[in-house]
């Protein structure tokens, strides 16, 4: 980024966005931009206090058993869901099994895929046509999706910070 900024003009305007600000990228900012202005909403680095957190601590053997248990209770379930993995053939592999085994319209969602099919699939996440999404952190970043109701954690995230995006974009507007 900051070989990258030396080739701009002097005259621009920069724009950085983030539910999370690690130091390294507040330091990035200062040093790149001019008389920069930092506006926090909410407590810098923690998600929603309008988002409640439920946590299983589950057995990596049992994890698809309570999930699908989840799914299956149509006084827990209530779509439409995000469920986060860690791994693009994690996403097409449970997706399938989700969609079998509990009779919810999931699809996948992963990084690798075209732009365009990324786009049709939150389209139609959107429109009501999946129930579930099951995707890797690429959803995690940049979205608003306010409809979203359930946000489930299938793969623990490597950081706080990955974890504070899964769950930030999902919170009801006040």
């Amino acid at each position: 980024l900051q070989s990258i900024s030396k080739h701009l003009p002097s005259k621009k305007q920069t724009l950085f966005f983030s539910a999370t600000i690690p130091p390294k990228i507040e330091r990035l900012a200062t040093e790149t931009l001019h008389n920069p202005l930092f506006i926090t909403v909410g407590t810098p680095n923690s998600s929603s206090v309008n988002v409640r957190h439920t946590v299983l601590w589950v057995e990596e053997e049992a994890k698809k058993k309570h999930l699908f248990t989840f799914l299956k209770d149509k006084d827990t379930f209530c779509p439409p869901v995000i469920i986060f993995v860690n791994s693009r053939k994690g996403t097409l592999l449970l997706a399938e099994a989700i969609d079998k085994a509990c009779d919810v319209a999931a699809i996948a969602l992963h990084g690798e895929m075209e732009q365009e099919r990324r786009s049709a699939i939150l389209s139609g996440f959107l429109a009501g046509k999946y129930e579930a999404v099951v995707a890797t952190g690429v959803l995690a970043r940049g979205l608003d999706l306010h409809n979203v109701k359930q946000v489930f954690i299938f793969d623990a995230p490597s950081t706080i910070d990955e974890f504070i995006h899964q769950v930030s974009p999902y919170t009801p507007s006040l």
